[in-house]
C-alpha cells in the first residue's frame, strides 16, 4: 500500500523463500486495489513468457492483451503481476522498460532470484546507463534473435529500476493474529518489554504457551493454517512442514548442478547438527565425516571450505538460512567489527528446524523439557525473532584469552548509543558469566539482558530479564526516539 500510495513508477520486486505466501498476498492486494489484474506464473506460462520477446512496453502489452483476450485496459487502474520472474530473464530485464515508461503498475515476485542453475545462463554484458535505453542496444537485439532456451538465459538486470522488499514466513505476532489473540494483549506485551515492567502472570503464561507452539509449528503459512484449522493439531502442521521441506529438496535438484545438489543438501542437513553442538559456529570441516589418518583429515579440511562455501551461499540466497556473524570487537558502530569468515547459521524458520531434528525434539519443546538439549531450538527462535524484527543478527565469540576477551555472547544488538549484550537460556540455569565481565572488557556495552522463561524484571546487578518471546518484539528494547525514521541496508 505504501508503494501504491507513493505513486512509485518503479516496479515492485517481492523476494523471499518459497511458500511464505508472496503470491497469495500480492493477489489479495491486487484484487482489493485495482480494477484490472493481469497475473501470470512465468514458470509455467510459455505464451506469456514469449510476450517479452517484444522490444517495447507497447509491444509487450499488446501481446499480453492478445493472449488474454483483452480489448483495452486502463493503465491507471491495471496491475501486472509477473510471478516466479526468475524463470524468465527477459521478463526481469523488461522491468526496466516498464519503469522508464511509467504508465503501468507492475509487481514481480520470485523465490530463487540469483540462484538459477548456472548451466542455463549465458550472460550478455549490461549496456552503460549513459547510452540509449536497453531496448535499443545491439546486444539485446542480438539476444532476441536467439532461440527460446538461449533467450531465456539473457541476464541484463534492471538495476536502479526496481523497488525491493523481502517477505519472510509469519513472525510471532502474525502467528498470534492467526491464533485469534486480541490486539490489546499483544500491545500489553509490547508495553511491558519497552518499559521493562512485569506483565500479568496470566498473559505471560498464555504468551509462553503460544511461543512454544510457534517453535513447533513455525511461521510457514501452510503449517500455521493447518494448525489453526486443525484446532491445534500438531500432526497436521507437521505434515505441512514435511511437504515444505520436500519442496526445498526439489529446489536443490532443479536449481543446481547435479553434483552440487549433494553439496547443498549436505549443508542444509548439517545446520541442525551444528546448532545442537555447544559451539554453534558453522564449520565447513564438520560437514563431512572425515575418516582416515590425521594427514588426510588435514588435507580434506583445507579443501572443504572451497567445496561447500558456494553451496551454503546458495541456501542463503534462496532464503532458507539466517546468518549470524561474529564480531571482532564490541564497539560503535558494531558493523565495523563484523568478521564475515566466522558465523553461525540458523534456519530461517524454527518450525522447519524442529521438523528436521525429529519427533523427540518436538516432544521436548512441547514439554519444555530442560533435560533435553533445547539450545538449538531456543537460540534459533530468538535469532529468527530478531531478524524478523528487521534487525541484523550478530554475536561475539572469542577463544583468545588475552586482555580477558575470552567469552561468548549469544547476541549483540545496537540501538543508537545503546549496545545490548544478550544471553539466551533454555534451561533452569540462568547464570551468565560472560555478561558478568563483558562491560569490564568492552566499555561501550551499557546494557545486558537474559532471555529465558521468566517475566520482565531487572536484577540487582542491573541485568535485564525478559521472556524468550521478547526477541520477537526486539525493537521494543530500543529507547524512545523522537527523530526521523531511517532505513538501513537489509542483508
Amino acid at each position: 500500500m505504501e508503494w501504491k500510495n507513493r505513486g512509485s513508477k518503479k516496479c515492485l520486486l517481492v523476494k523471499g523463500q518459497r511458500q511464505v505466501g508472496k503470491t497469495f498476498i500480492i493477489r489479495r492486494f491486487a484484487q482489493d486495489n485495482y480494477g484490472t489484474v493481469i497475473y501470470a506464473d512465468l514458470s509455467s506460462d510459455t505464451d506469456f513468457r514469449n510476450a517479452f520477446r517484444e522490444s517495447s512496453v507497447d509491444g509487450i502489452v499488446n501481446r499480453i492483451k492478445l493472449i488474454r483476450g483483452l480489448e483495452a485496459i486502463d493503465p491507471s487502474d491495471t496491475l501486472f503481476i509477473f510471478d516466479e520472474i526468475q524463470s524468465s530473464n527477459r521478463a526481469r530485464s523488461a522491468l526496466k522498460m516498464f519503469t522508464m515508461d511509467g504508465r503501468y503498475s507492475v509487481i514481480a515476485s520470485g523465490s530463487l532470484l540469483g540462484v538459477t542453475n548456472p548451466e542455463k545462463r549465458k550472460k550478455i554484458p549490461a549496456p552503460s546507463e549513459t547510452v540509449a535505453p536497453i531496448v535499443d542496444e545491439e546486444s539485446f537485439a542480438q539476444a532476441l534473435e536467439r532461440d527460446e532456451e538461449e533467450n531465456e538465459s539473457v541476464s541484463i538486470l534492471p538495476m536502479g529500476y526496481e523497488e525491493h522488499v523481502t517477505m519472510y514466513s509469519l513472525d510471532f505476532e502474525e502467528f498470534l493474529w492467526a491464533r485469534g489473540v486480541p490486539k490489546d494483549s499483544i500491545d500489553a506485551v509490547r508495553s511491558s518489554i519497552h518499559t521493562r515492567t512485569p506483565m500479568d502472570d496470566s498473559l505471560l503464561k498464555t504468551m509462553d504457551r503460544h511461543f512454544r507452539d510457534y517453535m513447533i509449528v513455525g511461521g510457514m503459512p501452510e503449517a500455521v493454517m493447518a494448525f489453526v484449522e486443525g484446532n491445534g493439531d500438531y500432526m497436521m502442521s507437521g505434515k505441512a512442514l514435511r511437504d515444505t521441506i520436500s519442496t526445498c529438496l526439489s529446489d536443490f535438484k532443479e536449481y543446481t548442478y547435479p553434483i552440487k545438489e549433494e553439496k547443498v543438501r549436505d549443508c542444509f542437513f548439517s545446520i541442525p547438527v551444528m546448532l545442537s553442538k555447544s559451539n554453534k559456529k558453522f564449520m565447513f570441516s564438520k560437514i563431512e565425516n572425515n575418516n582416515g589418518d590425521e594427514k588426510r583429515r588435514d588435507a580434506v579440511a583445507k579443501t572443504t571450505n572451497r567445496t561447500y562455501d558456494d553451496s551454503l551461499m546458495w541456501l542463503k540466497q534462496a532464503g532458507y538460512t539466517n546468518f549470524c556473524f561474529n564480531l571482532r570487537d564490541i564497539t560503535h558502530p558494531i558493523e565495523t567489527s563484523v568478521d564475515r569468515k566466522s558465523f553461525k547459521v540458523y534456519m530461517s524458520d524454527t518450525g522447519m528446524l524442529n521438523s528436521l531434528l525429529g519427533t523427540e525434539s518436538i516432544r521436548a519443546t512441547y514439554l519444555w523439557e530442560t533435560g533435553y538439549n533445547m539450545g538449538a531450538i531456543t537460540e534459533n527462535a530468538v535469532a529468527e525473532g530478531i531478524r524478523k524484527s528487521g534487525l541484523r543478527v550478530r554475536y561475539y565469540g572469542c577463544t583468545d584469552n588475552s586482555d580477558g576477551r575470552r567469552m561468548e555472547i549469544d547476541f549483540i544488538l545496537e540501538f543508537g548509543r545503546d549496545i545490548i549484550a544478550i544471553e539466551v537460556k533454555s534451561g533452569r540455569d540462568r547464570s551468565a558469566p560472560s555478561l558478568g565481565k563483558v562491560r569490564k572488557v568492552f566499555n561501550q556495552v551499557n546494557r545486558r539482558a537474559v532471555l529465558s522463561r521468566t517475566n520482565v524484571y531487572t536484577d540487582k546487578d542491573g541485568i535485564e530479564h525478559y521472556p524468550l518471546f521478547a526477541a520477537c518484539f526486539a525493537n521494543e528494547l530500543a529507547k524512545d526516539w523522537d527523530g526521523p525514521s531511517f532505513i538501513g541496508f537489509d542483508e
